[in-house]
């Protein structure tokens, strides 16, 4: 949806900041509605809004510049993960997607390393990134949370980056719920242990999400796996949304116990 600057900065103490600007060719509302949903996150394990501003003419986002990137600068240098740091990466994640949902009933829609952030001090912690995508869940909540739906968009379109998206997210008029986003975090687990997605270029990628094979070939990756690990990535990635986890506490329990 953007453009992200690394700024210097003026103040007594410098520190780099990011600033993001949006493309021309998404609609304000699709920028007030992340904006909206940012400037509502406070989280340890979520980015930071700290101003909004304009950068050559253009409104911009200001939030932290991590320089340790981000979890998928991680992959690409080291290509696998050890399980202990990916059980790490899970808990900062759904500690961080727990609150936006359980205190307005947000769902992120497009989690995937690129928007996993490493934070500075301490390194290893995930600070989760880009709510461009994210959604309230439902009319219902909208009036609950007392948010306009003239300003925050409804979890009922589809979007997203292809490769982590979980299979109901592909047919329309479908509500995305927490399920959505827990599918991704099983796939971003399988590409962390074995350094790969589960995927195979032989036909296209949203038939193979559609047909059950991307599901398939993710269970055939984890066969070498823990039984507990085999189990919890299962639930994760379970083409059926109602048969993944229900919420993240009993993903978090289920983390626990790996």
């Amino acid at each position: 949806m953007g453009v992200v600057y690394l700024l210097d900065s003026d103040t007594a103490t410098p520190r780099a900041i990011a600033a993001k600007t949006f493309r021309p060719e998404f609609p304000l509302s699709e920028i007030v509605s992340e904006l909206n949903i940012w400037l509502d996150l406070s989280h340890p394990n979520i980015l930071r809004l700290e101003s909004i501003t304009v950068l050559d003419f253009d409104t911009a986002a200001v939030s932290p510049w991590r320089r340790r990137g981000s979890l998928h600068e991680q992959l690409v240098t080291k290509r696998t993960l050890d399980h202990s740091e990916v059980k790490q990466i899970l808990a900062d994640a759904t500690a961080a997607l727990q609150y936006a949902w359980e205190t307005k009933h947000i769902v992120h829609l497009d989690i995937k390393p690129q928007n996993m952030l490493r934070s500075d001090v301490p390194w290893k912690v995930i600070e989760i990134s880009d709510w461009g995508l994210a959604r309230i869940s439902s009319e219902t909540e909208l009036q609950r949370a007392k948010i306009s739906t003239k300003s925050v968009h409804l979890a009922s379109t589809f979007a997203g980056t292809v490769p982590y998206m979980s299979p109901e997210r592909f047919i329309t008029g479908i509500p995305s719920t927490v399920q959505a986003d827990i599918f991704s975090l099983g796939i971003i687990a399988i590409e962390c242990l074995t350094g790969t997605l589960p995927f195979t270029h032989e036909t296209n990628l949203i038939e193979q999400i559609l047909s059950g094979v991307y599901v398939q070939r993710s269970t055939q990756a984890i066969e070498r796996f823990s039984g507990r690990w085999r189990q919890f990535l299962s639930r994760c990635l379970a083409f059926d949304q109602r048969q993944r986890f229900d919420n993240y506490p009993e993903m978090q329990h289920a983390l626990g116990r790996l």
